[in-house]
């Protein structure tokens, strides 16, 4: 009975550490916020028009970084401020100098990934994301320093090159979906949409990805009779409509895969089609975002299984890829934009949903680029140019779906036969 008051009394005197420690961290908030403030609203002190953009990658690199720290430093106030040693042990000193690790890990960030990835600059979201996760991972970012160091130092010989196993993937919080029950009717007056600015594919790569045992056991169609449908579809005028959205040329058949050592879920996520992705990137069996410019990966679906919305068809979205191979220093850091389809068995339906996904993920690929002002948006997820339409007509031979044309205030399908 005589040792919970010594707890309590040892508690009471670690709450002025405690509350010292929480008032410094929340003065690292306030100051990055106001430097986040100043930066974007106050142009006459801090000039963001006049730096270069490898410099505002830099401060984007560091100040995520630096609130990685002040997060996880808030972490340690809340959940190990009780631990015997919590004063003692000299952990007043790390919460002095996690925002100023940070900063460092921060620079790292954007050095490491500008040295690995030369040809590339990370995206600011891309960016901001990696350096938030490492300036809370300290401890394995310094790590992971060291080990890149004793890679350049050392013989590559005498260097394990055991490749880690890939990172999950960081799916994106939305997506464009293709309902199951196109619109009843034609866009009503009015319908209009607007370029908010964000990414579209002006010449998209398409990578086609046929997943399942089914496709080279006899599927019907044949993997060999999508992917030629696509092509001539891509060869055709059908996607010359989409010129009128900031220029947008067109697409290209990059690659086409079969996987046939695994089988999708009966009923699959997202989940399961981004690690299938993120498996085949990293393994080398499918060229990774970084490796050629504007991909698009669609994953191609065997007959007999659907999504967990029984009422969506399609779908096309991005998510976060990250892999490391130390063996040959090799970090990517990219978005992987995506879409998948499910098949009825039908080359008809499977062409219909396939192009749906086409212009849209084209159009707007992380849902900031042409989405609609007004029309007949889907429920859920994003409204875009394939979501206000339902005609389908044959281009090539093969049936497609009607998008909208924002220059035509209608739904069109370009090089429709007669």
């Amino acid at each position: 009975m005589a040792r919970k008051p010594r707890v309590r009394s040892a508690r009471r005197r670690l709450e002025p550490a405690r509350l010292a420690t929480f008032v410094y961290t929340t003065a690292w908030l306030f100051l990055l916020i106001a430097a986040a403030l100043a930066y974007n609203f106050r142009a006459d002190l801090v000039g963001p028009g006049k730096i270069a953009e490898w410099e505002k990658s830099m401060l984007h690199s560091v100040w995520f970084a630096m609130l990685g720290g002040v997060a996880i430093s808030y972490k340690g106030i809340y959940d190990h401020w009780k631990h015997s040693d919590w004063a003692s042990g000299g952990w007043g000193l790390w919460y002095v100098g996690r925002p100023l690790s940070g900063a460092i890990t921060g620079i790292m960030t954007y050095l490491l990934l500008q040295v690995v990835n030369p040809n590339q600059t990370p995206s600011l979201p891309t960016l901001a994301v990696a350096a938030f996760v490492l300036g809370m991972q300290d401890k394995r970012f310094f790590q992971f320093l060291a080990s890149v160091s004793k890679l350049i130092l050392t013989v590559p010989d005498d260097y394990a090159q055991a490749k880690p196993a890939p990172k999950k993937p960081v799916l994106a919080p939305a997506s464009g979906v293709v309902p199951d029950t196109p619109p009843a009717a034609g866009p009503p007056a009015g319908t209009s949409f607007s370029d908010h600015g964000g990414l579209v594919l002006l010449n998209a790569n398409l990578v086609l990805v046929f997943w399942g045992k089914t496709w080279e056991a006899g599927a019907s169609p044949s993997a060999r009779e999508v992917s030629g449908a696509v092509a001539e579809v891509l060869a055709g005028d059908y996607l010359s409509g989409l010129k009128q959205y900031r220029g947008i040329q067109g697409a290209t058949l990059k690659d086409s895969i079969t996987v046939a050592d695994s089988d999708p879920p009966a009923v699959f996520r997202d989940d399961d089609v981004a690690d299938l992705l993120q498996g085949l990137m990293s393994s080398g069996k499918i060229v990774e975002p970084d490796q050629a410019a504007e991909l698009l990966y669609c994953v191609v679906m065997p007959p007999g299984c659907r999504f967990q919305d029984e009422h969506v068809i399609g779908e096309h979205s991005y998510f976060l890829y990250w892999h490391l191979d130390l063996g040959q220093l090799d970090v990517d850091v990219n978005w992987a934009h995506f879409a998948w389809v499910t098949n009825d068995g039908t080359l008809d339906s499977l062409t219909t949903i396939l192009s749906h996904e086409l212009v849209e993920s084209c159009t707007d690929p992380e849902g900031t680029g042409w989405t609609a002002d007004s029309g007949p948006c889907p429920p859920t997820g994003w409204c875009e140019i394939g979501d206000v339409c339902g005609d389908t007509g044959v281009v090539n031979g093969v049936t497609v779906q009607s998008y909208w044309s924002q220059s035509d205030a209608a739904c069109v399908i370009p090089g429709k036969s007669a």
